[in-house]
Protein backbone atom coordinates (compact mmCIF):
# COMPACT_ATOMS: atom_id res chain seq x y z
CA UNK A 1 0.00 0.00 0.00
CA UNK A 2 3.10 2.50 0.77
CA UNK A 3 4.18 1.68 -2.78
CA UNK A 4 1.03 2.36 -4.42
CA UNK A 5 1.92 6.06 -2.92
CA UNK A 6 4.93 6.44 -4.27
CA UNK A 7 4.52 5.77 -7.83
CA UNK A 8 4.02 8.40 -10.01
CA UNK A 9 2.18 8.47 -13.05
CA UNK A 10 3.40 8.27 -16.18
CA UNK A 11 1.17 10.35 -18.35
CA UNK A 12 1.21 13.47 -15.29
CA UNK A 13 3.74 12.50 -12.94
CA UNK A 14 1.58 13.01 -9.88
CA UNK A 15 0.99 10.40 -7.28
CA UNK A 16 -1.55 7.39 -7.94
CA UNK A 17 -3.73 6.85 -5.23
CA UNK A 18 -4.34 4.13 -3.10
CA UNK A 19 -6.96 2.48 -5.88
CA UNK A 20 -4.50 2.85 -8.46
CA UNK A 21 -6.38 5.94 -10.32
CA UNK A 22 -4.56 9.18 -11.01
CA UNK A 23 -6.05 12.76 -11.09
CA UNK A 24 -5.35 13.12 -15.08
CA UNK A 25 -8.07 9.10 -15.68
CA UNK A 26 -4.81 7.32 -15.98
CA UNK A 27 -5.72 3.93 -14.48
CA UNK A 28 -2.48 1.76 -12.90
CA UNK A 29 -4.44 -1.31 -12.33
CA UNK A 30 -5.49 -1.31 -16.37
CA UNK A 31 -2.50 0.18 -17.40
CA UNK A 32 -3.86 3.54 -19.41
CA UNK A 33 -6.31 6.04 -19.31
CA UNK A 34 -9.73 4.83 -18.51
CA UNK A 35 -11.76 4.34 -21.61
CA UNK A 36 -15.02 6.24 -22.61
CA UNK A 37 -18.16 4.33 -23.65
CA UNK A 38 -20.25 4.58 -26.87
CA UNK A 39 -22.73 6.87 -25.48
CA UNK A 40 -20.30 9.43 -24.64
CA UNK A 41 -18.34 8.95 -28.17
CA UNK A 42 -21.36 9.69 -29.86
CA UNK A 43 -22.13 12.82 -27.35
CA UNK A 44 -18.61 14.10 -28.10
CA UNK A 45 -19.11 13.55 -32.11
CA UNK A 46 -22.60 15.13 -31.73
CA UNK A 47 -21.01 18.16 -29.76
CA UNK A 48 -18.15 19.03 -31.84
CA UNK A 49 -20.19 19.14 -35.29
CA UNK A 50 -22.62 21.04 -33.25
CA UNK A 51 -20.21 23.59 -32.07
CA UNK A 52 -17.96 23.48 -35.45
CA UNK A 53 -21.59 24.42 -36.82
CA UNK A 54 -21.83 27.26 -34.94
CA UNK A 55 -19.01 28.63 -35.50
CA UNK A 56 -19.35 28.22 -39.39
CA UNK A 57 -22.83 30.42 -39.01
CA UNK A 58 -22.23 32.88 -36.97
CA UNK A 59 -19.05 33.43 -38.96
CA UNK A 60 -21.65 34.01 -41.90
CA UNK A 61 -23.79 36.38 -40.15
CA UNK A 62 -20.59 38.22 -38.44
CA UNK A 63 -19.30 38.53 -42.60
CA UNK A 64 -21.59 38.86 -44.50
CA UNK A 65 -23.41 42.29 -45.76
CA UNK A 66 -25.43 44.80 -42.86
CA UNK A 67 -25.04 45.22 -39.45
CA UNK A 68 -24.68 41.68 -37.72
CA UNK A 69 -23.63 39.43 -35.15
CA UNK A 70 -23.46 36.29 -33.99
CA UNK A 71 -26.88 35.58 -33.04
CA UNK A 72 -28.43 37.63 -36.39
CA UNK A 73 -28.00 40.14 -38.73
CA UNK A 74 -29.74 43.25 -40.56
CA UNK A 75 -29.41 42.85 -44.28
CA UNK A 76 -31.36 44.67 -46.77
CA UNK A 77 -33.52 43.79 -49.79
CA UNK A 78 -34.58 46.96 -52.19
CA UNK A 79 -33.67 49.11 -49.36
CA UNK A 80 -35.30 47.62 -46.39
CA UNK A 81 -33.75 46.35 -43.81
CA UNK A 82 -34.76 43.20 -42.22
CA UNK A 83 -33.40 41.56 -39.35
CA UNK A 84 -32.56 37.95 -39.56
CA UNK A 85 -32.12 35.45 -36.88
CA UNK A 86 -29.32 33.02 -36.80
CA UNK A 87 -31.24 30.34 -35.95
CA UNK A 88 -29.54 27.33 -36.96
CA UNK A 89 -26.45 28.52 -35.09
CA UNK A 90 -28.44 28.65 -31.45
CA UNK A 91 -29.63 25.99 -32.09
CA UNK A 92 -26.35 23.75 -33.01
CA UNK A 93 -24.75 25.77 -29.56
CA UNK A 94 -27.99 24.31 -27.83
CA UNK A 95 -27.47 21.00 -29.31
CA UNK A 96 -23.54 20.66 -28.49
CA UNK A 97 -23.98 21.96 -25.10
CA UNK A 98 -26.47 19.90 -23.80
CA UNK A 99 -24.22 17.24 -25.81
CA UNK A 100 -21.32 17.61 -23.81
CA UNK A 101 -23.65 17.47 -20.57
CA UNK A 102 -24.42 14.06 -21.57
CA UNK A 103 -21.31 12.71 -22.07
CA UNK A 104 -20.66 13.91 -18.84
CA UNK A 105 -23.61 12.35 -17.16
CA UNK A 106 -23.11 8.93 -19.18
CA UNK A 107 -19.81 8.78 -17.45
CA UNK A 108 -19.45 5.97 -15.71
CA UNK A 109 -22.75 4.43 -17.62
Amino acid sequence: MIEKLKKKCPLCFSPININGKCSCGYDDNIGGVSKINDKQKVFIIIAVISIIMFIATAYNFTTSSGNGNIFGAYRSTLGEPTYHTNWIGMSSLAIGIGSFLGAILFKNK
